[in-house]
């Protein structure tokens, strides 16, 4: 009977109770005893793939329980009941098995940074969210002033060309959206909307994102209490 060892990283999804789906990475490894394998690069990716199967069928039914991705490693023996099964039912002698850890992969991890951040700040008084708009400021001028003129220089010429970028991209919505819809200028107008707040959500600089009425789609130009084309009232 041969015996080797496997160390495995199995990237899986997650349901969390907390951050909904999240991609995770299990790492560990699992030591068998098969007479029809061996340590043999085909034999450790049968027994690599036999081990992901058990481990993501256990990650589900763990999701189902609305168990935290935090608490995933303390259910070890789950892992290894579930690994040893089906490896039994493949032939396969279960010898030691270990989970090294569960944690989440580099982009949720930056997703789940972000709602940790929005998390706490949605708790804040509006003190303490004056306070922290103060900070952020001071933290983004001390940054500004930190830099060589050539540097300053360069961000401006950088930001300027994507805003003029955004334009263009809100431009070409505008006139896709007003062929497509037959001359519609309130579908346009939304359409040369969702364009720009595309581009901020993105990071891009937008120099001038026009205002709309909601009712009829009339350019506002931003000032005003009422639409001056259908007279409704401006948001």
């Amino acid at each position: 009977m041969g015996a080797f060892s496997v160390k495995f990283g199995i990237d899986s999804t997650y349901k969390d109770p907390d951050y909904r789906y999240i991609g995770v990475k299990v790492v560990g490894e699992t030591e068998v005893a098969c007479d029809d394998l061996d340590g043999s690069e085909r034999g450790q990716t049968i027994v690599k793939n036999i081990t992901s199967q058990a481990i993501t069928d256990v990650l589900s039914a763990l999701s189902k329980e609305n168990i935290s991705y935090k608490n995933l490693i303390t259910h070890q023996d789950r892992f290894t009941s579930a690994v040893r099964e089906l490896y039994a039912s493949k032939n396969i002698t279960l010898t030691s098995f270990s989970l090294t850890n569960i944690v989440p992969d580099e982009n949720s991890s930056k997703i789940i940074s972000q709602m940790d951040q929005m998390n706490a700040i949605s708790r804040m008084t509006p003190e303490e969210l004056a306070k922290l708009q103060q900070e952020k400021m001071a933290e983004a001028q001390r940054a500004w002033d930190a830099l060589s003129p050539e540097e300053k220089a360069r961000i401006e010429a950088e930001n300027k060309l994507k805003a003029q970028q955004a334009e263009e991209q809100m431009r070409k919505a505008r006139e896709f959206a007003m062929k497509a819809s037959s001359g519609n200028e309130a579908v346009a107008n939304a359409a040369a909307q969702v364009a720009a707040m595309n581009a901020m959500k993105a990071g891009t600089p937008v120099m001038s994102v026009p205002k709309f009425c909601s009712n009829c789609g009339t350019p506002t130009g931003g000032t005003g209490k009422f639409c001056g084309s259908c007279g409704a009232k401006l948001v």
